[in-house]
């Protein structure tokens, strides 16, 4: 009797499966030499809840827990009904960066599958995703869309 106690015990801790998870954290980073501002637009009104007022080394701008070992959410999600986003270099110096619906009339801006758009496209655009850290039940990952010295000068364009 005492063996079928043991080995129902041993049954129920084998049988148990702890949950998967993921985690992701999102940041906006600023290696250029300049003030950088990001302002959202949808349908012609200013997003202010998006708008992102000064970019220091790297602001964290999204994240995402939950259960599953797959791809989380991330901050390309929240921005994917806008229609445009505005950066401004040094409070002057504009480049506008159009999203994936939006076909507009500038010839300057940065439009949807440029490598530096803010929105993605071109495989995520300048977003480059990495994974932190990955355990058999656990995955991190980062997601980061770097400002260089590049994007200013082509905004003076």
């Amino acid at each position: 009797m005492k063996n079928f106690i043991v080995i129902g015990f041993m049954l129920i801790l084998t049988s148990c499966r702890k949950e998967s998870s993921f985690s992701t954290n999102n940041y906006i980073c600023n290696e250029s030499n300049h003030l950088v501002k990001i302002i959202y637009y949808k349908d012609g009104l200013v997003k202010s809840d998006l708008t992102i007022g000064s970019i220091g080394s790297c602001n964290l701008v999204y994240t995402s827990n939950g259960f599953g070992k797959g791809n989380a959410s991330n901050y390309l999600n929240s921005t994917i009904d806008m229609d445009s986003a505005i950066v401004i270099f040094d409070n002057n110096i504009k480049a506008i960066h159009y999203s994936y619906n939006k076909i507009g009339s500038n010839p300057k801006a940065i439009i949807f599958g440029n490598s530096r758009n803010i929105f993605g496209g071109s495989s995520s655009g300048g977003w480059v995703n990495r994974i932190v850290s990955e355990t058999k039940h656990h995955i991190e990952t980062e997601l980061k869309y770097t400002f260089i010295e590049q994007d200013y000068v082509e905004a003076k364009k």
